[in-house]
Parts: structure tokens; sequence; C-alpha cells
């Protein structure tokens, strides 16, 4: 969305909610976590290392977000 809003396009087009990854994972056997904040990466990363498994981190960004290339590309 944040290509379309640099691009003078309404992001409207783009939006069609955030699913829940760590769920579907979950939903597959998988381990799965919802990442809310920095803080919880220690944890999750810590666990992740002493298990043999697959995990689905989910971590939304903000879609107001815009890429160092993509804002240089919007200047020039």
């Amino acid at each position: 969305m944040h290509k379309f809003r640099s691009d003078g396009l309404d992001p409207a087009e783009a939006i069609f909610g955030r699913p829940d990854f760590a769920a579907i994972a979950e939903g597959f056997g998988l381990c799965g976590a919802n990442i809310t904040c920095l803080d919880q990466f220690a944890s999750l990363l810590r666990n992740y290392e002493a298990s043999p498994g697959v995990e689905v981190w989910n971590i939304a960004i903000s879609d107001k977000v815009v890429s160092i290339m993509h804002a240089w590309q919007s200047r020039h």
C-alpha cells in the first residue's frame, strides 16, 4: 500500500486484511507466534534454536513504511 500511496494511487485496491499466519501454521501442526514487540524475539529465538521443528513468526509491518529503494526512486 505504501507504493500505491507514493505513486498517487488509491491503496484501497490493495487492502485485503491481515491473515494470522501463526494460527495457520498451528493448523498445520507447526509452532506459530504473533510478534507484536521486539522484546519477543530473544525468547522465540532461544526456543527455536532448542527445537528441531519449524516455526512461523507472524510480524505485521506498518503499511506506512516505504522501502529505501522505493523512496529514492520516487524522488528521481
